[in-house]
């Protein structure tokens, strides 16, 4: 049983910055209940400057996929499997002999827990120009018992059996730019880029004092783990982008749009023994995703959309969802009636 109660207050006074205030009590059956206040100030500079800062608390349980969940892609074969069947589920498979190696000690699962976290972040819109409009956040996050998913098993047939764990404490960090382009009614150009710094805090601390300790893949040599070595949370890539071109043709009345999505090398898994990320031979290489949509309009009741989404054809190991090239058609009508 989940119930929560929220509350907000907003302060907009004419030419001065506006206050947000915010309050919500979560009550939760099977988790500690708990109080998540929020803050926020919003003043615009100018027209061309709106300057906002924000901190808060947050709550999140876990919902029924992360608990019960128990899915098999009949295409990619991969599994996700719940934490709450998690034991049930390695034994049942392994017993069908479709586990040809399991990542983790059994006894060491655990049913995962409510996660908390603070917040604070900085946003900036800025619009330079007529037709641009930019964006920045900066943020940094505390969060304990973070819900993470992690392969737990490697199946038979090369896919993996993920699942979902907490780590007690972790900080997630970084900064956000998207600009949008409109020169004409014609154009729509879009770029961003996102920067994200993520961290164990209890191996991070473990790494500063000189705990930690991993041996050289090539040598074998014992050597100390560094912090400029440690690679964060796994799966969590650095760097990652997009770069959107629109083009509108008038009188057919036809929207066209390119999409480029770039996500950086991420890291899946420990090869040197030190039980987290700190070699290079440790991550996946990035890959970029390119897709085309077009969409045509008959009047104002039919709509018709195809296009490609992957046009590169590419794949990765350690991202089961990326099934190559993928070519679809939809269509739209609109039953509604202006009156």
């Amino acid at each position: 049983l989940s119930q929560y109660i929220f509350g907000q207050y907003q302060l907009l006074p004419a030419n001065l910055p506006e206050l947000t205030l915010g309050l919500r009590y979560d009550n939760h059956s099977q988790y500690a209940s708990q109080w998540s206040p929020k803050a926020s100030i919003r003043h615009q500079f100018s027209d061309n400057l709106i300057v906002q800062v924000g901190v808060g608390a947050g709550f999140k349980a876990p919902d029924f996929r992360q608990l019960l969940l128990n899915f098999t892609n009949a295409t990619a074969g991969y599994s996700v499997v719940g934490s709450s069947i998690l034991k049930e589920s390695i034994l049942q498979m392994q017993q069908q002999d479709l586990i040809s190696q399991v990542l983790r000690n059994l006894e060491d699962l655990e049913q995962i827990q409510a996660e908390s976290s603070f917040s604070y972040n900085l946003g900036v819109n800025i619009n330079p120009y007529p037709g641009i409009k930019t964006q920045v956040n900066f943020y940094h996050n505390s969060i304990e018992n973070l819900i993470d998913t992690a392969p737990v098993a490697i199946k038979t047939n090369g896919q993996s059996v993920f699942s979902y764990f907490n780590i007690a404490r972790v900080i997630t960090q970084g900064a956000e730019l998207q600009t949008n382009w409109k020169p004409n009614e014609k154009w729509d150009f879009g770029l961003g880029y996102a920067y994200l710094n993520t961290r164990d805090v209890d191996v991070w601390e473990s790494i500063k004092a000189g705990e930690v300790f991993k041996r050289d893949i090539s040598s074998g040599r014992v050597m100390q783990v560094e912090t400029s070595d440690y690679g964060g949370l796994s799966y969590r890539s650095a760097h990652s982008g997009n770069l959107k071109i629109g083009y509108q043709f008038a009188k057919p009345s036809l929207n066209t749009y390119l999409r480029a999505i770039y996500r950086g090398r991420f890291g899946v898994a420990d090869l040197n023994g030190s039980g987290i990320i700190d070699d290079p031979r440790e991550y996946s290489k990035g890959y970029v995703l390119l897709n085309f949509a077009a969409q045509k309009s008959f009047g104002k009741l039919w709509q018709l959309d195809a296009g490609i989404n992957n046009i590169l054809g590419s794949t990765n190991t350690y991202e089961p969802s990326l099934a190559g090239r993928v070519f679809f058609v939809g269509a739209k009508i609109n039953f509604s009636k202006t009156l």
